[in-house]
């Protein structure tokens, strides 16, 4: 394989919970047990995070390297992930504090969606001293930064965005914690001067959290602290990259479980981007894999893509549907 990318966050374990409003009395869908997605009562039940959906998917094509923190109740699920997903937990990762939970309620009424997030417990922080000697002497050629909570200290994320190819998803740097309820909500942040970045990835949300603008204005700001900005709109991707922006529209999909699919693109992107450094096949490859993995209709880990060839001709597929803008 060659290079390497460490990816930085969380692992979690996630409770799902998908209420069909369009049903009487409201309807709770599970699924199938598979993998290491459990079933209780009416939650859905896998581990996740970055750390899991990103690893997994650069695994594909690069080695990875993990930068964690979980909890001693991790330890089952961290078997499971070496045996049958190849990703290994660290031993440094492993603390007295629980693994990060979130419990996810998916609200489905007909063709709508709405999703609430809230914080069951909270692992310790990524912080500069946890990782400094391991990851200097790691050797990576990229690094995903994607905080889930706020678990990576500002030194650690500088370091870690110092040397390498840098991928930055900042939903955990954006996300606040209601200490009545657990639900967690967004609020603006300015952070982002601070770290050396070369690509980002955002939602409607985020980017308006960060800039306080929409659309064509929020690439435009964005665009002043990392040459590549990636924002998804539904079935619809922009991407700004050296002043110009490109659209690339996929198939409209409804699916039973995105969760992670944002991480599975930025796990892709920066696989592709790392090995040809042409920013358009990495945006193709990304969506590709996340597109492949929402019609995947599995759940959990067992979603990201285990051929890269299918992804390959997917991308090559969407490589006719990118155009520019601008």
């Amino acid at each position: 394989m060659g290079l390497r990318i460490a990816v930085a966050s969380h692992a979690t374990i996630d409770h799902i919970v998908r209420m069909n409003l369009d049903l009487d009395g409201g309807g709770v869908g599970t699924g199938n047990e598979e993998g290491d997605v459990h079933t209780r009562g009416g939650e859905v039940i896998t581990v996740g995070g970055p750390a899991c959906y990103a690893s997994l998917m650069a695994s594909r094509l690069h080695d990875t390297m993990l930068v964690t923190r979980v909890g001693i109740d991790f330890r089952e699920h961290a078997d499971t992930l070496s045996k049958r997903y190849g990703l290994s937990i660290p031993s440094t990762a492993f603390c007295t504090l629980p693994t990060t939970r979130f419990r996810l309620v998916i609200r489905v009424d007909g063709n709508r969606q709405s999703r609430s997030l809230f914080l069951l417990a909270r692992c310790a922080d990524i912080t500069l001293d946890t990782i400094e000697e391991e990851y200097v002497h790691a050797g990576v050629d990229a690094c995903i930064i994607s905080p889930v909570i706020n678990e990576i200290s500002m030194d650690a994320m500088r370091m870690l965005s110092s040397s390498g190819f840098t991928f930055l998803d900042p939903q955990g740097m954006l996300r606040r914690v209601d200490s009545r309820d657990g639900s967690i909500s967004l609020m603006s942040s300015s952070n982002l001067k601070e770290l050396r970045i070369d690509a980002i990835k955002v939602d409607l949300d985020e980017a308006y959290a960060l800039t306080g603008t929409h659309g064509y204005s929020s690439l435009n700001i964005l665009g002043k602290y990392s040459e590549v900005v990636i924002l998804s709109m539904d079935n619809r991707v922009l991407m700004r990259s050296r002043g110009k922006v490109y659209e690339l529209a996929t198939d409209m999909l409804v699916s039973k479980d995105s969760t992670g699919v944002g991480d599975i693109l930025a796990g892709a992107y920066t696989s592709a981007y790392i090995s040809n450094r042409d920013v358009v096949w990495a945006l193709c490859y990304g969506v590709a894999a996340a597109y492949i993995a929402l019609a995947s209709g599995r759940l959990g880990l067992d979603k990201v893509p285990c051929n890269s060839k299918d992804v390959d001709d997917h991308a090559y597929m969407l490589l006719e549907r990118v155009h520019p803008l601008a």
